[in-house]
């Protein structure tokens, strides 16, 4: 099941207060928080607000990059502290200094080895790692995010999927089928500072990313697709495009429900016992039976008449 979320950083000039107030108007299903959690008993408070607005933490996101050099001290357990605190189910950080494509074989292996490690950590905790792109770090283009990806092979590391600048909607798509994510980003492409057309602008595409999405796992396991950009109209674009992206969450649901209904309905009719000929002549004489009774003695014992009838 996909649900839609705010990114509390696509609003940073924005409190707290006002990040929930921004979910329920646009009434999405949970936020991704930043550095408002700044310390565990900050984010205690974060949690408790969160719900109490009706909103659950889709994920946390700290300003955090994992790096790869050896004997290099983290912060990590940090992170992952503050992400138990806020009952997040994804800690979304970024990694390494220079990019995969860059690094080399020996390079990537010292960075995946690290990223395997940390996973291991976050993994006894239920939590899972979202590699985010970004310039001057390990994934600053689809390529080098298969590349890492492939290297570390983790179940508990994913991407963070986001439309890159410079590439086209169906290369985005195209990046997502290909690495799959953990989380995916939902951003208003944005020209010269100039707010593009609503992401309902790029339906089909995004119906083919919702599919490679649900396609990575258990479609009835909830994943979030957060809005990381409100735009230049700031709270209209948020409304409109939390809309859209409902309803195509809610058009999903609505298939998956009825292919599984349908394959129940099929695996009944496979296992239901075929009666044999002679049981069916029987039932259909019995039937006849009953009919004739009736037309005989319209005032016949309904009880009677019921108890022909009964296979």
């Amino acid at each position: 099941m996909i649900r839609v979320a705010l990114s509390s950083i696509a609003c940073l000039n924005r409190s707290p207060a006002e990040a929930l107030r921004l979910v329920a108007a646009a009434r999405l299903d949970g936020i991704e928080w930043g550095e408002a959690a700044d310390d565990p008993r900050g984010a205690e408070a974060l949690l408790m607000d969160t719900l109490r607005a009706g909103a659950t933490v889709a994920s946390f996101a700290p300003i955090f990059r994992l790096h790869g050099e050896s004997g290099a001290i983290y912060p990590f357990e940090h992170q992952l502290e503050r992400a138990l605190r806020l009952q997040a189910p994804i800690l979304r950080v970024y990694a390494g200094t220079v990019s995969a494509c860059r690094l080399g074989a020996e390079g990537r292996a010292l960075l995946a080895d690290e990223l395997r490690r940390l996973a291991d950590l976050a993994a006894r905790r239920g939590v899972t790692l979202c590699l985010s792109f970004g310039k001057n770090t390990s994934l600053d283009s689809y390529e080098s995010a298969l590349l890492l990806l492939d290297a570390v092979n983790h179940p508990f590391v994913r991407l963070a999927w986001e439309p890159l600048p410079g590439s086209s909607e169906a290369e985005a798509s195209a990046a997502l089928e290909a690495a799959g994510a953990g989380i995916l980003l939902a951003k208003r492409r944005e020209r010269s500072g100039v707010c593009r057309e609503p992401l309902a602008a790029e339906a089909a595409e995004w119906r083919r990313r919702f599919a490679a999405f649900l396609s990575g796992g258990d479609p009835k396991m909830s994943r979030f697709v957060l809005l990381g950009s409100l735009g230049a109209s700031s709270e209209g674009a948020l409304t409109e495009d939390a809309a859209f992206l409902s309803g195509l969450a809610a058009e999903f649901e609505a298939e998956r429900v009825a292919a599984e209904a349908d394959a129940r309905a099929a695996s009944r009719r496979t296992l239901a016992p075929e009666r044999p000929p002679e049981l069916r002549r029987c039932r259909e004489s019995s039937a006849v039976t009953a009919g004739f009774a009736a037309q005989i003695w319209p005032a016949a014992d309904s009880a009677f008449v019921a108890a022909v009838n009964a296979p």
